[in-house]
């Protein structure tokens, strides 16, 4: 995958994969907190899914809908394939939603992607780098 990233014509594209490797690894930190009452919901499982997205993103993968949130929740904590299966389909919907925003720039889509997820941009934007994702 790096070398794929550093190909001339897709400096400007963020891939969900090597998004996924960076958080599965454990490479991304959560944004650091700036207010006293500036709060990071807590994620459902190791990637940035909160348990409010669950049923959406159950819908959206192909899954009955079924429980509520809060059984959701233990079913992703439970079984990572599972969570695994919602965050390729969150993942790849964001990027989609990033690349139309910001068409030109990898950058700035990385840094949407952490607003979005809650997580600190610089590590996102750095551990991309290191993967061989050029910052346009």
């Amino acid at each position: 995958m790096p070398g794929l990233l550093s190909q001339r014509g897709y400096e400007n594209t963020v891939w969900a994969s090597t998004i996924t490797e960076i958080i599965d690894q454990g490479h991304v930190a959560r944004r650091p907190l700036v207010k006293d009452t500036q709060v990071n919901p807590p994620y459902v499982g190791r990637f940035p899914i909160y348990e409010t997205e669950l049923p959406e993103l159950m819908q959206a993968s192909g899954e009955t809908v079924s429980s509520t949130a809060g059984e959701l929740s233990k079913k992703v904590r439970v079984n990572p394939d599972f969570g695994r299966n919602l965050w390729t389909t969150k993942v790849q919907r964001d990027i989609d939603d990033c690349q139309k925003k910001y068409p030109s720039s990898c950058a700035m889509q990385l840094g949407f992607l952490a607003d979005k997820w809650d997580v600190d941009a610089r590590h996102l934007k750095t551990n991309y780098r290191v993967f061989g994702g050029l910052m346009t």
